[in-house]
């Protein structure tokens, strides 16, 4: 038996574009989660029109896993996330509610950007800031 087999490849998705290693991403659960995607979005929405974020370039993991097949599956994705956060220095966790807590994907997320001596800021605590 080939021991090649048993090695996954990575999922074939240009990042090319990502010409720096300075972006903020958003890091939030997605799986089983009522319009995760929304949540992303307002995510978004909310920080490129903040003080301290509207002049970063915000990556929207969502708006780069629209453009991947339906057929790649959640490990497949993970890999796509794991590598978008490769170009990045800060992360942004989306805490409004619990669910991150039990997020593979999120724990995961934020255990790379701790290695990566990243900064992870929360979401919930800059919407709160704002409305003071």
């Amino acid at each position: 038996m080939n021991n090649t087999e048993f090695i996954r490849k990575k999922p074939a998705i240009d990042l090319s574009y990502l010409t720096h290693d300075e972006f903020v991403s958003i890091s939030g659960p997605a799986t089983n989660v009522y319009n995760y995607d929304e949540n992303f979005y307002s995510a978004y929405s909310f920080l490129i029109h903040h003080d301290k974020y509207k002049d970063r370039d915000i990556l929207n993991p969502m708006s780069i896993l629209s453009l991947v097949d339906d057929d790649y599956d959640y490990i497949d994705k993970v890999f796509i996330t794991m590598d978008i956060l490769r170009h990045c220095d800060t992360v942004i966790l989306d805490d409004r509610t619990d669910d991150w807590k039990n997020s593979r994907g999120v724990l995961l997320e934020l255990e790379y950007a701790t290695l990566k001596y990243y900064n992870i800021i929360s979401l919930s605590k800059l919407m709160n800031e704002s409305e003071e």
